[in-house]
């Protein structure tokens, strides 16, 4: 509930990082990859030069890793808490927050999706599959309104 109370009293943004089996799993890393830096950065920048006083909650399965090299020049708040059994709460928080920037994963997509706050942008990656399948169509995987970096 402190979580709820905190982003929707703000220009609150999900900023998802999966790494987890992206990284551990051989099978897991070959398909997917992981979103580099970059990515999140730009994604922060384009928000940050339309609003001026955002607050970041970043979801991750390695927020360890998120905390030592995502450096954001924003109020931010590292969502946890939660065990790896209820990730559902997470997805909740998630769906609350006004603005999302997405992993190339399911959850924070569905974060995304399930949001029902007006004005909300959502910055998804281009590259949503590793390999030989970056090639492949993902067209579907976006909103018309989703902006695709």
């Amino acid at each position: 509930q402190a979580w709820l109370a905190q982003v929707r009293s703000c220009q609150s943004v999900a900023l998802h990082i999966r790494r987890g089996d992206y990284l551990s799993n051989p099978a897991a890393a070959q398909f997917h990859g992981l979103c580099d830096l970059r990515y999140y950065e730009e994604s922060m920048a384009r928000l940050a030069a339309q609003y001026n006083d955002l607050q970041v909650f970043v979801f991750s399965d390695d927020l360890n890793w998120a905390q030592s090299h995502l450096k954001l020049n924003v109020p931010t708040h590292w969502v946890q808490g939660h065990s790896t059994e209820e990730p559902h709460l997470d997805l909740e928080i998630m769906r609350h927050c006004q603005h999302h920037i997405l992993a190339n994963s399911s959850f924070s997509w569905w974060g995304a999706w399930l949001c029902e706050r007006s004005g909300q942008q959502v910055f998804a990656p281009k590259k949503w599959f590793a390999g030989n399948l970056s090639n492949w169509n993902t067209k579907d995987l976006y909103l018309d309104d989703w902006i695709v970096l």
